[in-house]
């Protein structure tokens, strides 16, 4: 079997080699890989490209995708390798291999682009072409290429989002006569000390606070612990005799207590109620030897980025940060080490292990490591307290000279004890568990950070009017220093991308379910908006999350009706014969279409059921928003009077008309198109129109300023594709297209159409079907002329021709 394989991949190389020699010689990579690429869409000016790359080159190579244009590379960015089904069918074998490449790029060009996938090792390079992007601009010079997801992206939400609770979670029952010591080094710091004890005592368990004063030099330290202690029973200051350093402070701390401890450094501010989730692993696991915080300065436990000294995120205090964190469901997670700038001990580890390693740590650094990891030797864990965030002023004792030369000696002697130490702290960093943790509550912090008003929008990245719609609603909301969350379903990639813009400032994160994305943003949103869910997987139960959503955040919702998703899944009411349905006023019509399209095997099992689920939704709203008085008749036919349709339709710019050349009375009538050429959009009716006109060799000619879908080619001698185009280049190209009359053949209800609207700004004459709101466009038009969808071909061929003639002189 294995002799098959190797000779059937031996062949594959070879046939894939030839290609590669044929195309670009022995610089193609595929004379040293085989390379499949399993999509390359373009949408919108959008590329969704996948594939997959199984490489015989050495094992230095470093892969990229780059683009380029004919004066050489735009745009480059590295490969990140993911597992790959479709590998794995044509490599035949049994798991998913790690070799598969994605990437989705946004790009604007005047000139066609090259998508290649490279390969450089430290011997050479070589490169394979994986596709083309077709010039989308008519603007000379223009080249853009950008990855839509990359600034601000923080990565996924999953566990945050998993341990997040709309509502406190339930504190743990503390046994009677629990008690608490906590101890407190001390060497000046007066501000600090201040600092610490505004919320030291903010708990509601028993406790005692041992100040160990090291010998402070500055005499205002012993005098404000004095007082503080003279208040309050609870505090005692011990005073060393002679100044010991740290880890002596903390032993003489240690030394005074009976039960589980916490440790303390002066340079720590505490959120209420911090001492009732510090300890809570200790009462709930007794092989629990230390429990750790997130801080903003503490390593494997720092917030917001890991591993490094961070200030306090978007400069909210520790409070405000802090109520993020006590809203997680605690997991607990394991850590090779606490770490002791807040750190509680427990008193079975602490009889089990002893105190605190003054001979070799005195000065400190190094001694809380040295301590879990002894901890761990004798059987015993330590663990992280996710939902606990303390302020630590790090650097505030230790000047970073003094601080860099104890580490390094401390680090040497705790590997030395401990050889597995670096070990297990790598393995830890490397594996970074609470990494999405860590996204989820920076988003949380980031939104929480913003003061005006918060408005998240839900669609899709499947481009069209509805997404035009969104851009510009979103840059009038930043305009106005709104924040505007975008959750974006990739049907590409089947996730949900989630975006908060604020200004000039944006994050970014993904989430693998649209409850996970809402979750997160959710509890500082002023409102939803469902702006497209079309693709939006599990539909039904996406409804439900939002209804219990808006429902359990308060917010205000409100749908815009892009298309009739709600009325039907076919989305533009186009039934099995490619036409509009006439929408049925006999329910039973509807069911039945339903049945024969199988729309149960994806949405609700009966057309009822699918409603019902809608009108929820839109019942819930406060406003519906139509753009067409078209769009309120369909809505209330499906649903009755819901009491919440407001027609508001969209603003469209003015585009101011260049002025046509004069036409000779031969010339040919020219039919114009404007924007992309789908199905839906009438590309059927438009071809049946080509056969017409070259069956009966008229002399009219149609042009397109777009392009057709890529599923379907137009071959005709009297059909010219401009490609796509910008807005403001509408007027330039209608005039070089030649256009009599502007022909929009949509056959489905359309929910407002730009493109009408833009050809009447424009003043040329306007032709459409007789539906939707394309018809109450071109009827309130003086140079509208309204047709009925029935038309055969030939009549329709004749209607426009006619309606051409008799408007060529209007136009001049």
């Amino acid at each position: 079997m294995s002799f098959k394989v190797n000779v059937k991949t031996g062949l594959r190389r070879l046939k894939w080699a030839a290609w590669g020699l044929v195309h670009q010689g022995f610089s193609d990579l595929r004379t040293s890989a085989l390379v499949a690429v399993t999509d390359f869409e373009v949408n919108d000016g959008r590329l969704h490209l996948r594939g997959w790359v199984k490489s015989y080159l050495p094992e230095d190579s470093v892969f990229s995708i780059s683009v380029k244009d004919k004066d050489g590379l735009v745009y480059s960015f590295p490969v990140e390798f993911v597992d790959s089904p479709a590998a794995k069918n044509y490599l035949g074998l049994d798991e998913d291999p790690k070799i598969g490449f994605f990437c989705v790029l946004d790009y604007l060009s005047s000139l066609d682009l090259e998508v290649y996938l490279c390969a450089e090792w430290s011997m050479g390079f070589k490169d394979t072409r994986l596709g083309v992007l077709k010039a989308n601009s008519s603007s000379a010079g223009t080249v853009s290429v950008v990855n839509p997801y990359l600034e601000g992206q923080i990565g996924s939400v999953e566990l945050g989002s998993l341990c997040y609770l709309g509502q406190l979670p339930n504190r743990i029952t503390v046994p009677d006569n629990y008690h608490v010591d906590i101890v407190v080094p001390v060497f000046n710091g007066l501000e600090l000390l201040k600092s610490l004890v505004i919320n030291l005592s903010n708990t509601k368990i028993a406790h005692s606070v041992y100040f160990i004063d090291d010998c402070s030099t500055d005499d205002a330290v012993p005098a404000f612990l004095n007082e503080l202690c003279e208040k309050d029973p609870r505090y005692q200051l011990v005073s060393a005799k002679e100044n010991g350093g740290f880890v002596k402070s903390v032993n003489l701390g240690l030394s005074l207590t009976t039960g589980d401890v916490v440790l303390l450094n002066t340079d720590v501010q505490l959120p209420p109620l911090w001492l009732e989730r510090l300890v809570a692993p200790l009462l709930l696991d007794d092989k629990v030897a230390s429990a750790t915080p997130f801080t903003n300065s503490g390593t494997i436990c720092s917030f917001p980025r890991f591993l490094e000294n961070n200030s306090l995120a978007f400069g909210l205090d520790v409070v405000e940060i802090d109520s993020i964190f006590s809203h997680f469901q605690p997991i607990y997670n394991e850590v090779p080490t606490g770490v002791g700038f807040c750190m509680a001990c427990s008193r079975n580890a602490l009889d089990a292990v002893g105190f605190l390693d003054s001979d070799t740590y005195g000065r400190g650094f190094g001694e809380e490591n040295d301590w879990c990891q002894s901890a761990i030797k004798a059987g015993f864990k330590n663990v992280m307290v996710e939902n606990l965030f303390v302020f630590h002023n790090h650097g505030a004792t230790f000047q970073s000279d003094e601080k860099k030369a104890l580490i390094e000696d401390h680090l040497k002697k705790l590997n030395q004890r401990f050889p597995n130490y670096n070990v297990d702290v790598a393995r830890y960093c490397e594996v970074n568990p609470l990494k999405e943790l860590r996204s989820f509550a920076y988003a949380q912090a980031f939104l929480k950070n913003i003061l005006g008003s918060k408005t998240v929008y839900l669609t899709h990245d499947l481009g069209g009017g509805a997404s035009s719609y969104l851009k510009r609603r979103i840059a009038a909301d930043l305009a106005a220093n709104k924040c505007a969350v975008t959750i974006e379903y990739s049907v590409f990639e089947r996730i949900f991308h989630v975006a908060i813009q604020s200004g000039d400032k944006q994050i970014q994160f993904v989430s693998s379910t649209l409850s996970d994305a809402l979750d997160v943003v959710c509890s500082s949103a002023d409102k939803i908006v469902v702006n497209e869910l079309a693709s939006y997987p599990h539909l039904g139960r996406a409804l439900e999350v939002i209804t219990e959503r808006v429902e359990s955040y308060r917010c205000v919702l409100e749908v815009l009706i892009h298309d009739y998703l709600m009325i039907c899944p076919s989305i533009n009411l186009i039934n099995s014969s490619k036409r509009y349905c006439g929408l049925p006023g006999i329910f039973c019509d509807c069911s039945k279409c339903y049945r024969n399209e199988k729309f149960y095997d994806v949405y609700e099992d009966s057309i009822v059921a699918y409603r019902v689920k809608w009108r929820r939704l839109l019942l819930d709203a406060e406003e519906v928003v139509v753009f067409s008085e078209s769009s309120r008749r369909y809505l209330e036919s499906a649903f009755g009077d819901i009491g919440n349709i407001v027609l508001r339709p969209h603003e469209v710019p003015s585009l101011i008309s260049n002025k046509p050349a004069k036409k000779a009375p031969g010339d040919p009538i020219v039919i114009g198109l404007i924007g992309r050429l789908t199905e839906h959009k009438g590309s059927l009716i438009i071809k049946e129109l080509l056969n017409e006109i070259e069956s009966r060799d008229l002399n009219v000619s149609i042009s397109l300023i777009g392009k057709t879908d890529d599923d379907f080619e137009i071959k005709s001698d009297h059909f010219i594709e401009f490609g796509e185009y910008r807005l403001e280049e509408l007027p330039k190209l209608a005039v070089e297209s030649g256009a009599d009359i502007f022909f929009f053949p949509s056959v489905w209800p359309e929910t407002f159409s730009y493109v009408c609207s833009e050809i009447i700004s424009m003043g040329y004459p306007l032709a459409t079907f007789d539906l939707g709101a394309q018809q109450e466009k071109a009827s309130g038009y003086e140079k509208g002329l309204v047709l009925s969808l029935g038309l055969s071909p030939s009549n329709l061929c004749d209607a426009l021709v006619s309606f051409a003639k008799d408007c060529r002189d209007l136009i001049q």
